[in-house]
């Protein structure tokens, strides 16, 4: 399991923080539903399905994971889109 990087929340991750061209942001911050849009964190409009990213566990190992994408405020085009998508 990898927990929320979120202050005092032990839920288990189910977002990764990413950029624009949806490469996860390093160090990796990863998110539960409850804390994955706060902070004006965003969705793709276009593209809200979960990518396989590879990740630290709670124990140290480094585990592949699907996790939906969240994106920092601003890191979206325009139409609130990510790269992939016009």
């Amino acid at each position: 399991m990898i927990s929320c990087t979120y202050p005092g929340c032990c839920n288990e991750a189910t977002h990764i923080l990413v950029d624009y061209s949806n490469e996860a942001i390093e160090p990796h911050e990863v998110f539960c539903d409850e804390h994955a849009f706060e902070d004006e964190r965003e969705q793709c409009c276009c593209y809200p399905d979960a990518w396989h990213f590879y990740v630290e566990d709670d124990d140290g190992e480094t585990i592949e994971l699907r996790l939906e994408l969240t994106y920092s405020v601003g890191t979206l085009d325009s139409k609130r889109c990510c790269r992939h998508h016009p």
